[in-house]
């Protein structure tokens, strides 16, 4: 009797334990039957919010991001729109958010760059207005490049030296214009001291003088002597002078 209730108790702790072991496996299917459904259901998306865009129509972004209602949510998709987005280089940030399971709605948020409306030049006696705004590497109606003001206003500074004023200097301020992503530019140029052609040589013909359109006392532009000099080279070779020196 002792040995039969042994094998007895053998079976009924193998049953237990085989039990447990299908109740383990099955356990996690019984747990998300929704995970499954979620990976197979194609619901169309049925509302599309989009938000800081100020540059382009709503329809004109979502169309590029390949986002319509009445249409199924696809990432791959997104993803390759947004590359062609950001090929226009108005565009700081987006991001694609989908706000529930089903993919239904989904909120596009958008920070712009910011975009120069105005330069404006104030201090200038000498030069004028258009040389300065010609030689400063930001331009109206381009993007802000923040990373790149301090290069701009050296780019200026080299600029107006070249121009006879090798002391002047440049402060760069932004102004808020009051519209979302356009800034004003203030540009304020104190000029100092030019440099002054005290004396000019000229070693050949006597109409030579005449020709070049410089004058002692004048601001010693290398920009303007430059071309003076291509313009004299040119007036000689027409006139039958093959190689004229200057």
């Amino acid at each position: 009797m002792k040995c039969l209730w042994q094998i007895d108790k053998r079976r009924r702790m193998i049953k237990t334990i085989f039990l447990s072991f299908l109740i383990f496996i099955f356990a996690p299917f019984l747990a998300h039957p929704s995970v499954a459904s979620a990976e197979t259901s194609y619901v169309a998306v049925s509302k599309i919010d989009v938000s800081g865009l100020h540059s382009m129509k709503s329809e004109e972004l979502l169309d590029i991001l390949n986002i319509k209602i009445g249409d199924v949510f696809n990432p791959s998709s997104v993803r390759a729109g947004l590359k062609l987005a950001f090929l226009k280089g108005i565009f700081e940030d987006i991001s694609v958010e989908v706000n529930d399971e089903d993919r239904t709605f989904i909120m596009v948020r958008v920070r712009e760059r910011d975009i120069i409306k105005k330069i404006v030049i104030a201090g200038n006696q000498r030069l004028s207005k258009k040389i300065i705004k010609n030689h400063f590497p930001l331009k109206e109606e381009q993007a802000m490049r923040y990373d790149r003001m301090e290069d701009a206003v050296k780019e200026l500074k080299n600029a107006l030296s070249e121009r006879g004023f090798p002391h002047a200097d440049i402060k760069l301020a932004i102004e808020n214009t009051g519209t979302p992503y356009r800034v004003n530019l203030l540009l304020t140029i104190d000029e100092g001291m030019p440099e002054i052609i005290k004396s000019i040589k000229i070693i050949g013909p006597a109409e030579a003088k005449e020709l070049i359109k410089i004058e002692e006392g004048d601001i010693y532009d290398q920009v303007k002597l430059r071309k003076e000099i291509d313009r004299m080279r040119l007036y000689y070779k027409k006139n039958n002078f093959l190689k004229p020196v200057v």
